[in-house]
């Protein structure tokens, strides 16, 4: 199980548009920032122990939550005390703060709310697809040619006779169970974040048009192309935007790591076999393009 520290970055972070920063004073680690209209919050986690700490050269309203049981001390502003064992907020210098509320479900069972229904409505389709094209083949670790290129896959001279859906269409098959799984599940963490930072209408033309985009790019070889990993490349390539524009409040961190995960999955895309990287590249460009086009500072 996630610590309790895990659990409250991740929802500030997630669901409330919070960016982290490291300041390692004493046991306070990181606090989470968000700026607001009269100035900026900071959250952090601390112990009974230095629950006087202050942060150095921060200008607003600082939330300490205090990770332990409450004995009746006197409440300074900004306290919030969390009980381990209770699993719950005990006590708390406003009883109106929403912070209440927050900590409250930190251990709540979670619910979709948090996800990009869009998101989980590709997926769906891409697995029904799958299903639907293992059936034909009469397996699901390999999926015939011929059942792909019925169904909808990219081939070059297909499109340029006129087949002009297999742009999209390919982007939802896949060859075989190992690439739809991992396909899945780069779609899944990938698409929730970037929903979030675009919203469901911008998520949409990035998807779609970077699999327009790698299908076109993967055009330049002739061979039967599918899978979304173009497409999914396109949304890393908006990711890769956010954390270009944001990286003086954010940090570079994200930015460094993201770099690093696309340059890792393009090198090892060039040395493994049948892997299309005509169309992983379109895919990220139009993917960046886009993110330059669509994003806007909140």
């Amino acid at each position: 199980m996630k610590s309790f520290e895990q659990l409250l970055l991740n929802k500030l972070v997630n669901e409330f548009g919070f960016y982290i920063k490291d300041v390692n004073q004493g046991d306070l680690k990181w606090i989470a920032k968000m700026k607001v209209d009269n100035g900026e919050i900071f959250v952090g986690v601390v112990s009974k122990e230095n629950r006087d700490i202050t942060l150095e050269s921060e200008e607003g309203s600082f939330i300490k939550v205090i990770e332990g049981n409450y004995n009746g001390e006197e409440l300074k502003s900004g306290e919030i005390y969390f009980s381990p064992d209770e699993k719950q907020v005990v006590a708390s210098w406003n009883d109106k703060t929403p912070f209440i509320d927050i900590l409250n479900s930190l251990y709540r069972r979670p619910t979709t709310s948090t996800l990009s229904y869009i998101t989980m409505g590709i997926i769906a389709i891409n697995i029904f697809v799958f299903i639907y094209s293992a059936f034909l083949s009469g397996s699901v670790m390999d999926i015939k040619s011929d059942v792909l290129y019925e169904l909808g896959a990219k081939y070059t001279q297909a499109i340029q006779a006129g087949e002009y859906w297999r742009l999209i269409t390919s982007a939802f098959l896949h060859g075989g169970l190992v690439h739809i799984a991992v396909n899945m599940y780069s779609l899944f963490y990938t698409g929730n974040q970037v929903n979030r930072i675009y919203g469901n209408r911008n998520f949409v033309i990035i998807y779609f048009l970077s699999a327009v985009g790698a299908s076109g790019a993967s055009m330049l070889t002739n061979s039967l192309s599918v899978g979304a990993s173009g497409a999914i490349f396109g949304l890393l390539g908006g990711l890769l935007v956010f954390a270009y524009k944001e990286r003086t409040r954010i940090g570079k961190d994200f930015l460094v790591n993201l770099v690093s995960i696309i340059a890792m999955n393009l090198i090892i895309g060039f040395m493994l076999p049948n892997i299309d990287m005509y169309g992983h590249i379109g895919g990220l460009l139009t993917g960046l393009v886009l993110g330059f086009i669509l994003y806007k500072r909140k």
